[in-house]
């Protein structure tokens, strides 16, 4: 049984960069990319406290109204 997928991705120059800039985990990143990508989506199995203040400074951070 295997606890873990290794995969190999690409990205852009820009994204690369940034990431260095801001010192980002790429698993991290992937994870909590992930997990927000799947609360949209419906599976409510990732809507952790954590990911819900992760999802409403976002929005704030873009104009929204986040109640």
């Amino acid at each position: 049984m295997c606890m873990a997928q290794k995969i190999t991705t690409t990205l852009s120059d820009e994204f690369h960069a940034l990431a260095k800039n801001f010192n980002l985990n790429w698993a991290e990143a992937l994870r909590i990319g992930l997990a927000i990508l799947l609360m949209e989506r419906g599976e409510s199995g990732f809507a952790n406290p954590i990911n819900k203040v992760r999802i409403k400074s976002l929005a704030r951070k873009v104009g929204l109204v986040v109640v």
